[in-house]
């Protein structure tokens, strides 16, 4: 947008990529300072496109994180603590688990039933 926008992005060009990498930063996380804003037709509709393209890479990103923390921790609890299950019965929520406190303390499953709510 440095044609209609001079002001905003410079004509040096390293600093010009330096403003250019900043606005494409605070509009991808939806942060929008308001500091450099597109004047042109043609950089507004890839602002759109950046904001929207953003949402998506970040959601993406966030739900591997959470999958990934998800699935190691369940699968750390199965491996330390024995078999974690947990059942839905209509208002009933069974839960087996172990608490050991170390291997010569093994113990039978507690299973508590109680609602939901």
């Amino acid at each position: 947008d440095h044609g209609s926008n001079t002001e905003e992005f410079p004509d040096f060009f390293p600093l010009g990529v330096f403003e250019g990498f900043w606005w494409a930063a605070v509009t991808m996380t939806t942060v929008g300072y308001g500091d450099k804003v597109p004047r042109s037709v043609p950089s507004r509709l890839f602002a759109v496109v950046w904001i929207n393209a953003g949402l998506v890479i970040i959601a993406m990103f966030m739900g591997i994180v959470t999958s990934s923390l998800s699935s190691n921790m369940i699968g750390n609890a199965s491996h330390l603590y024995g078999m974690v299950g947990i059942e839905f019965r209509e208002f009933e929520v069974q839960v087996t688990y172990f608490f050991r406190l170390n291997k010569k303390e093994m113990k039978k499953p507690t299973t508590e039933t109680g609602p939901i709510y």
